[in-house]
């Protein structure tokens, strides 16, 4: 018996129906499967009856996966599939980050939200939502912040409960009053996004801000029209919107209009919140002299890019 899967009607970020198909070929086809295969390393076949098949919203330039798996191919893909050892390199400089708090990009982000509500990192309330290993909660519970994380895996959130950060269940975040609610690297793969934007939203105090960031959608469309030509690409060509994994390559002005569906106004943070760091040196003196150049020049860039598209959002208060 094979997986199941469910169709998408309407743009995940602004509701729009009006859309125009980019790509639509069988995931277990010869075109996407070997793509497939070689990167969850498995036999495509699992995937008959699934299609690649990836639209534009015409409204907001919202790029989103029209069909999307089922609650079983979910499971299977993010604790089995998914479930790889990673890279060396990786596990150690994301040990070095955490060791360092105050000298790392999550924490400085920290400090930037707490600039921008005027608040003091003691006692500030913080929500890592989808929060993985949970590398940024514990950077906010070391900087004083009230942490707290939620993860679909409860492997991860007994492991954050272990060294000291709150955990909250799905369903208690609405009235939580958090100040600020990070969410990394995460829309991208939620196949409902306005119920979750729902949720977030009720669980921010007046005021509160919600950060989104995503993978930007680069030169995805040149991608995949290879794909629809029949070329087989490699994984890193589509990586905005994986097969199965990468349901929504969001835009900037589909983000926006998530968030004013919910109460919520863009915001952009000023240069000065951004560099709000650089007024302790504890937080960038006496670290590695490439990484005190990359947090120096980071507030000068802008936030969306040929990788990353970051969003701020901000309740009424």
């Amino acid at each position: 018996m094979g997986f199941s899967f469910v169709e998408r009607r309407e743009c995940p970020a602004c509701r729009s129906q009006d859309r125009v198909t980019l790509v639509d070929t069988p995931l277990d086809g010869p075109v996407i499967g070997p793509v497939v295969g070689q990167y969850y390393r498995i036999d495509p076949a699992q995937l008959a009856g699934g299609r690649f098949f990836v639209v534009e919203c015409t409204s907001c330039a919202t790029i989103y996966h029209a069909q999307v798996g089922g609650d079983d191919l979910l499971v299977t893909l993010y604790d089995i599939w998914l479930n790889e050892v990673g890279d060396p390199g990786d596990k150690k400089a994301l040990a070095w980050l955490a060791a360092h708090p105050r000298h790392s990009r999550d924490g400085h982000e920290v400090m930037t939200a707490a600039a921008l509500l005027g608040a003091p990192l003691r006692g500030f309330k913080t929500l890592d939502f989808g929060m993985g290993m949970g590398l940024w909660a514990g950077i906010a519970k070391d900087l004083g912040c009230d942490s707290h994380g939620f993860d679909l895996s409860e492997t991860r959130m007994q492991d954050a409960r272990a060294r000291g950060i709150h955990t909250i269940v799905y369903d208690r975040i609405p009235g939580s009053q958090f100040d600020f609610i990070n969410t990394e690297q995460v829309m991208e793969h939620v196949t409902e996004p306005q119920a979750v934007m729902e949720t977030l939203s009720r669980g921010l105090r007046k005021g509160g801000l919600l950060k989104i960031s995503v993978p930007a959608q680069g030169d995805v469309r040149a991608s995949l029209a290879r794909v629809r030509a029949g070329e087989i690409v490699a994984s890193k060509d589509i990586m905005p919107v994986a097969p199965l994994e990468h349901v929504n390559a969001l835009s900037s002005i589909g983000i926006e209009r998530l968030g004013r569906s919910f109460g919520l106004k863009r915001v952009n943070p000023t240069r000065l919140e951004r560099l709000r760091f650089v007024w302790n040196p504890a937080n960038w003196l006496s670290t590695k002299p490439r990484n005190i150049v990359k947090e120096l020049a980071r507030p000068f860039t802008g936030y969306e890019n040929i990788r990353n598209l970051t969003v701020w959002l901000k309740a009424e208060n």
